[in-house]
């Protein structure tokens, strides 16, 4: 006895739901939420680069590091856009909120502002990694491990090592010590840049 052949499955164009499998709005929301903080971060670390680089301030691998800092956040807001779209979500970008100042007093000030940054960031992250597995989204977090949660950890730990040593050497009283610091240890720190 011979089968009866079944019909031809019909072909029907893939809905939202289908390519969204297990992304919960709430996931999506607070990712898109993050790409803004992160490219504001970016926007930040453009500002502060181009603070240092200006020839009355003179602190040409203080605006190297920040400009790197730049390229990283930016590169790393893409990162969370290909996954919205890996995941189904969609993007929704608004308007950068400009930096809340554009000139520092000093070397040391500019990167107290990074370290202020880095550790805001880095909070965002972590409630972004909570709401993730509050949700039941394991990709999320592990993606958010892999990629973003490690590397705060060592940036903000080499914030707070140059802090330490802008401070231990009176950056604030002595502008010869915050150029030595440029020279010495970001010039060294960032030879490619």
């Amino acid at each position: 006895m011979v089968a009866p052949l079944l019909p031809a499955p019909v072909m029907v164009p893939v809905m939202v739901w289908q390519v969204r499998h297990n992304y919960h709005p709430d996931c999506e929301a607070a990712v898109n939420s993050q790409i803004q903080v992160q490219l504001h971060a970016s926007y930040v670390y453009v500002s502060l680069a181009f603070f240092c680089h200006r020839p009355q301030v003179a602190l040409e691998h203080f605006g190297n590091f920040f400009l790197r800092l730049s390229h990283e956040w930016r590169d790393r807001a893409e990162k969370l856009m290909e996954l919205q779209n890996h995941r189904g979500g969609h993007i929704r970008l608004h308007d950068v909120e400009q930096p809340q100042r554009n000139a520092w007093h000093s070397g040391l000030q500019a990167m107290e502002c990074a370290f202020h940054l880095e550790k805001s960031l880095n909070r965002g992250l972590l409630e972004l990694h909570h709401l993730a597995a509050e949700r039941g989204d394991p990709h999320l977090c592990q993606f958010l491990q892999r990629h973003y949660l490690h590397q705060q950890v060592l940036i903000i730990r080499e914030l707070a090592g140059y802090l330490t040593n802008l401070r231990r050497i009176q950056a604030l009283e002595d502008p010869m010590a915050e150029i030595l610091f440029d020279r010495l240890t970001l010039g060294r720190s960032y030879k490619d840049d």
